[in-house]
C-alpha cells in the first residue's frame, strides 16, 4: 500500500529542495499532493494572476517526479494565515510524510510565523521533513544518518526510513549510549585530556585538574577500584551500543527487503554529548533522520532537545522528523 506525501510549494528555491528530495524519496505506488497557499485579504476575492502563478509553481514542482510517476495532487488556495490553512489541509488528508523548506530560524523566530516550526510542534502524527537544502539532482540516492538509542521515538523513525529507502541509498546508523558516570575522574587519574562536553569550559580545566590529583592523593585505592568499575562500566556501554546499532540495521532490512546490507553503516559510540556526534556526521549526509518526544517550548529551551539542538545547528541538510 502507497504512502501519501504533501510537498508545501511557494516558488522559493527551498521549495523546489523539498519537492526534488520527495520525488527522491516517494515510490511509485505513492500519492504526493503538492499544495501552495497566499495569503489575501479576507475581504477581497483571489484575483486569478495569483492563482495562475501559484499553479505554474506546482508545475515546476511536478517535474521532479515525472521519472518516479508516483499519482500527483495539486492544490492552490488563498488563506489569511498559512498556519492554519496547511494543519488543516494536512488533518483533510492525514499524509505518512510532509515535507517543506525552511529558513533555518532559531527557536525564537520561530514562534512569530514559520511554518516550518509551527507544523514541527504542532503536527503529531506521521513524519515531517524539514528541508534546508537538497543534494544535486543527478545524484544516485542520498546519504541518510539515522539517530537511535532503540527507543521507542527513535523506532518510529527508524520504520519511516525503511519505508521511503531506495535501494540506492545509504544509510549510516548512530547508536549513541551516554557515557558511564566518573568519566572526568578517570581519564585525568591516567594523564590524559578528557573530551570536553560542550557546556564545560576551559576555564574549569586547572581546577579539575587540581581537584583530581587530590583526590587521586588522598585515596589511591578508592581511585584505583572506581576506575576498574569505569572500564566494566564503560565495556558494557560499548556493548549496548553495538547492539543499539545491530539490532536497527537488522529492523531496517527487515522492513525494506530492497535495502543492501554493504550499503548501511554502523556507528555505535559511547558518547558524552549525542547531539556533539550528531551534528559532526551530519555532514557527510543529506538527510538526518531522527525520533522526537514532542516537548513542548519551555522544555526545549530549558532541559534541551537532542533532535531541537541538531535541527537549529546543522545547515544545508535535510531532516526526517518523526513524531
Amino acid at each position: 500500500m502507497g504512502k501519501k506525501y504533501v510537498v508545501m510549494i511557494d516558488g522559493s528555491e527551498l521549495a523546489k529542495s523539498a519537492a526534488q528530495m520527495c520525488a527522491k524519496a516517494c515510490h511509485k505506488e505513492d500519492e504526493v499532493h503538492l499544495y501552495s497557499c497566499f495569503v489575501r485579504s479576507s475581504y477581497i476575492a483571489p484575483a486569478k494572476p495569483l492563482v495562475d502563478q501559484h499553479n505554474a509553481y506546482l508545475s515546476e514542482a511536478a517535474a521532479f517526479f515525472e521519472s518516479k510517476g508516483p499519482k500527483l495532487v495539486h492544490k492552490v488556495e488563498p488563506t489569511t494565515e498559512p498556519r492554519s490553512a496547511v494543519t488543516e489541509y494536512c488533518r483533510a488528508i492525514m499524509p505518512d510524510y510532509i515535507f517543506m523548506g525552511s529558513r533555518g530560524m532559531g527557536e525564537l523566530k520561530g514562534l512569530f510565523g514559520s511554518v516550518s516550526h509551527y507544523l514541527l510542534h504542532h503536527w503529531e502524527r506521521g513524519s515531517i521533513c524539514i528541508v534546508k537544502s537538497a543534494p544535486p539532482a543527478d545524484q544516485e540516492g542520498l546519504k541518510y544518518l539515522v539517530c537511535t538509542d532503540c527507543s521507542g521515538h527513535a523506532n518510529r523513525a527508524v520504520d519511516a526510513l525503511a519505508a521511503t529507502a531506495q535501494p540506492e541509498d545509504t544509510i549510516t546508523v548512530y547508536a549513541g549510549v551516554p557515557s558511564p558516570p566518573r568519566y572526568e575522574t578517570y581519564h585525568r587519574v591516567k594523564g590524559e585530556k578528557p573530551e570536553r562536553p560542550k557546556f564545560v569550559y576551559d576555564v574549569t580545566e586547572k581546577f579539575l585538574d587540581a581537584q583530581t590529583a587530590a583526590m587521586a592523593a588522598a585515596e589511591p585505592e578508592m581511585i584505583l577500584t572506581e576506575n576498574e568499575n569505569y572500564e566494566q562500566e564503560l565495556q558494557l556501554a560499548k556493548e549496548k551500543a553495538e547492539t543499539y546499532a545491530t539490532t536497527t540495521k537488522n529492523r531496517l532490512m527487515s522492513q525494506n527487503t530492497n535495502l543492501k546490507a554493504d550499503k548501511i553503516e554502523l556507528a555505535p559510540k559511547v558518547t558524552i554529548d549525542a547531539t556533539r556526534d550528531i551534528i559532526k556526521a551530519a555532514e557527510k549526509v543529506d538527510c538526518v533522520v531522527m525520533g522526537t518526544r514532542g516537548l513542548g517550548i519551555v522544555s526545549r529551551m530549558v532541559f534541551g532537545s537532542v533532535s531541537n539542538s541538531v535541527l537549529h545547528n546543522v545547515e544545508d541538510k535535510a531532516f526526517l522528523i518523526v513524531h
